[in-house]
């Protein structure tokens, strides 16, 4: 019993600490006591607009905000690392090292697994998943296991991962940015930005818009090409056509144009992991209180919160 025990209690720190590592977001104040508003059960570390809006928490679970009311379930043994549209559904990202496919109802369809390391991101190609693990891994894997594993490039996790063209792109917690050849997973192509831990990578041209903690620069075959530098430790971002939000730990989004030109900012007053655009609007979500919040992208005019305030009226 006493091993039994012991074993479960460094699963569950290894859980932990691969979770807090993996993302550039230091653990909350010691004196933060704040309890998460439900149906979210911790920090809500992704969030994905539509009809219904999905929001997901580092505890693992899924809520669906519908007309109807939220509809919460337990998606991975894990923090819910991203969403993404997939079909007529979308699918998730977790911790426990699996992609989980969902239908906008909730129903389970398929799961892809990398069981032995935890997943950070992931990207949907075909059938099958591109994903970048903790561990340094980028991985392209289908229904009966991984296609391809790779290791190398990056020296600690390889934290995001996208795909333009043929070629697979990953971005680590080293600064460094790898592409991989799609079939096979063969190493190509190496670059040092200088940004920092890299937080997101967006398909632009025929390379990627690298985002890192101090700033952003398009990297592609004439190489890197720097655009702007944060005046804050940049945690995620968010791509919608010619807008790129940043935000940050303390609170603040920044607004740019892909080209570095600043259009703007507003701050939130709590620290932002999840952020996505939807037409005019900003979802984000991160605090402690459990919470997904709106705002308004051309001003910052906050539009309420996911579960609404006291007071609030408003429509997912």
């Amino acid at each position: 019993m006493t091993r039994a025990l012991l074993a479960a209690a460094l699963l569950a720190a290894a859980g932990f600490l691969a979770w807090r590592w993996s993302r550039p977001v230091s653990a909350p104040p010691a004196g933060e006591r704040v309890v998460p508003t439900p149906p979210h059960e911790g920090r809500v570390s992704a969030v994905l607009p539509g009809s219904p809006v999905v929001s997901g928490d580092v505890t693992g679970r899924l809520v669906l905000w519908s007309e109807a009311g939220p509809t919460t379930f337990v998606a991975h043994d894990g923090a819910v690392r991203r969403l993404l549209r997939a079909g007529d559904g979308f699918a998730s990202v977790g911790a426990d090292g699996s992609v989980a496919f969902w239908g906008m109802d909730g129903a389970a369809r398929r799961r892809l697994r990398l069981s032995e390391e935890p997943l950070n991101d992931a990207w949907i190609v075909g059938a099958d998943v591109l994903a970048s693990t903790a561990r340094g891994t980028v991985a392209r894997l289908a229904d009966a296991g991984p296609v391809w594993k790779a290791r190398g490039a990056h020296a600690r996790t390889a934290f995001t991962v996208a795909l333009q063209g043929s070629t697979v792109w990953s971005g680590g917690a080293d600064g460094r940015v790898a592409t991989w050849d799609l079939q096979s997973g063969a190493s190509a192509t190496g670059f040092e930005p200088g940004l920092g831990f890299i937080v997101a990578l967006f398909p632009e041209g025929d390379g990627v818009l690298a985002v890192g903690q101090q700033g952003f620069a398009s990297i592609g075959p004439a190489g890197i090409v720097g655009h702007a530098r944060f005046g804050f430790a940049a945690t995620c971002a968010a791509r919608d056509g010619d807008r790129l939000a940043v935000a940050g730990e303390a609170g603040r989004v920044a607004l740019y144009q892909p080209d570095g030109t600043a259009i703007g900012g507003f701050d939130t007053g709590d620290t932002v992991l999840g952020l996505a655009f939807d037409g005019p609007r900003l979802f984000t979500g991160g605090g402690a209180d459990g919470r997904v919040r709106i705002w308004q992208v051309k001003d910052g005019a906050p539009l309420g919160t996911l579960p609404r305030a006291a007071a609030e009226d408003v429509s997912p």
